[in-house]
């Protein structure tokens, strides 16, 4: 534990030293990255890139062995802090996903062929995490009357995967109509 205080990048600052995340899955940081500083936070980076860009910074955490990992069967790998990780201090640097270039690159406005494409990958993304998360449902649902004595235990998780249907249901209708209105001649671009 060194006096210097360890540099990480500004949402995991605020989502792990500020909010005090802990036991969470990479999927679960992309998710509250986007809602605590907007979904397009990441210009203009694919889902793996930023799973891939997150989980270098989570694998730096593990090796200092700040973070310890876990599998869990319905949620994947997953996370947690460790007494290492409460006794050190923590500054925090802009999260570095490219050259300055790049992002003024990117700050410009998309063409609406871009957009259209971001949309639909998007689209997609949201999709496959419906029917993941439908299937987790029904999974839930057959432990139920399989195995009545596990009610109590899984309640809470099928009730948030509940919550994660609808919330993705919303998503992708808030996509497919702002796809559709840029279909029917709707608003211009960006």
């Amino acid at each position: 534990m060194s006096e210097k205080p360890l540099k990480i990048s500004h949402p995991l600052y605020i989502l792990l030293v500020e909010k005090q995340l802990d036991d969470f899955s990479i999927k679960d940081l992309v998710r509250l990255i986007e809602e605590q500083f907007g979904a397009n936070f990441f210009g203009e980076l694919s889902y793996t890139q930023i799973y891939n860009l997150l989980y270098n910074n989570i694998y730096r955490l593990l090796k200092k062995q700040l973070l310890t990992s876990y599998h869990e069967e319905s949620k994947g790998t997953r996370f947690k802090k460790t007494l290492v990780f409460s006794q050190t201090k923590f500054s925090y640097d802009q999260l570095s996903t490219s050259s300055d270039k790049d992002r003024e690159i990117s700050q410009r406005p998309l063409t609406q062929e871009k957009l259209i494409a971001e949309l639909k990958t998007s689209l997609g993304m949201k999709e496959k995490d419906l029917q993941t998360t439908l299937s987790e449902v029904e999974e839930y649902k057959l432990m139920f009357a399989k195995y009545p004595g596990l009610k109590e235990a899984i309640a809470v998780n099928y009730e948030n995967a509940v919550e994660e249907i609808s919330r993705l249901y919303g998503k992708i209708k808030a996509i497919e109509t702002v796809l559709n209105q840029m279909k029917y001649g709707g608003s211009g671009c960006c």
